[in-house]
């Protein structure tokens, strides 16, 4: 019991981490003719943002959620990660999100979809997420093509813009 307790109490005293992180993966489903989007991102880092910007104690991904958690997660990823299939502007649906599990317990993955996708040539993912926040944030797009298999691509502070050749 003395070891579980040190746990508790160690994990909730952490202030910050050293390596900030997102990771989007990408799919073109053709029969679907959509793009399914996950993202995965550090649910602390984003109760830092939006508890700065709302005013108040913001949780994500626990039984004391935020009753406008999918408002806010979706405000921010409009604003921070943008897909352009042939430079023509893709809006995205919110799926949903879930907490990472006991495996990942610090870790959000969100859930997007973009229907009605004809198929495109190139993609370019504009992805900004935290990276305001953290000088040395890195957001990794992994790109699942149907020719080229998965292609991978790092967006950082001064290369927000990746191009995927699809």
């Amino acid at each position: 019991m003395l070891i579980c307790s040190m746990y508790v109490t160690f994990a909730f005293n952490i202030t910050a981490h050293p390596i900030y992180l997102s990771t989007t993966e990408v799919e073109y489903k053709e029969k679907m003719k959509s793009l399914e989007i996950s993202v995965k991102i550090y649910a602390d880092d984003l109760e830092q943002v939006f508890s700065a910007q709302k005013k108040e104690k913001i949780e994500l991904g626990t039984d004391r959620e935020h009753v406008k958690a999918k408002a806010y997660i979706m405000e921010y990823l409009q604003k921070h990660l943008r897909f352009l299939a042939d430079e023509q502007r893709l809006n995205y649906t919110y799926i949903g999100h879930e907490a990472g599990g006991r495996s990942d317990m610090f870790a959000m993955y969100v859930y997007l979809e973009i229907k009605d996708v004809a198929m495109f040539k190139t993609l370019k993912v504009e992805n900004s997420i935290l990276v305001a926040e953290h000088a040395n944030q890195l957001n990794f797009v992994a790109c699942h093509t149907k020719s080229k298999g998965l292609i991978k691509v790092i967006t950082k502070k001064g290369a927000l813009v990746q191009e995927v050749n699809w």
